[in-house]
């Protein structure tokens, strides 16, 4: 959609805001797919940032930690449902599951609302020099920093507690 609306964009100095999430640098067991999906737009943000420079179109990636939205029900009920299954491959996974169960119900609680992302789209787009990358929440922004400084190892293992 982005591509489509490129010509438009062109010919109105326009920028490109991209949401994409903390997840796109900070991976957690359980939830493959959703982070390979953020990771990838990540790149494409990158690509095009370099590829539209030379137009002075902007290109700019939102990264929302924890927010206050439906998502973290419909992923608890998914974990219900992996609890429920009888298989016995299950077993394995079933204390980790109800760890993590309650990590969704908590980053629920404590996420930040969907009205400090809109904010921060708002300035994305109304800036005169926006950042290239704007992370929404505290708790994103110390993880996101750290990161880089962390041994995989010990980043694997302070996953699992958060």
């Amino acid at each position: 959609m982005t591509q489509a609306a490129l010509p438009l964009l062109r010919g109105a100095a326009g920028r490109i805001v991209f949401v994409g999430s903390v997840g796109g640098r900070l991976a957690s067991q359980f939830a493959a797919a959703y982070h390979a999906s953020k990771f990838a737009m990540e790149a494409i943000a990158d690509a095009w940032r370099q590829e539209l420079d030379p137009e002075e179109i902007a290109v700019i990636l939102i990264e929302p930690s924890a927010i206050s939205t439906p998502i973290w029900d419909k992923a608890q009920e998914r974990l219900d449902a992996l609890l429920a299954d009888a298989d016995p491959r299950m077993a394995r996974y079933r204390d980790r599951l109800l760890e993590l169960r309650g990590s969704l119900r908590s980053a629920d609680e404590h996420g930040k609302s969907p009205d400090d992302v809109a904010a921060i789209i708002e300035q994305a787009l109304t800036e005169d020099s926006p950042d290239t990358r704007y992370v929404v929440g505290a708790a994103g922004k110390v993880a996101t920093a750290l990161r880089p400084l962390i041994p995989d190892r010990l980043a694997d293992k302070l996953a699992e507690r958060a």
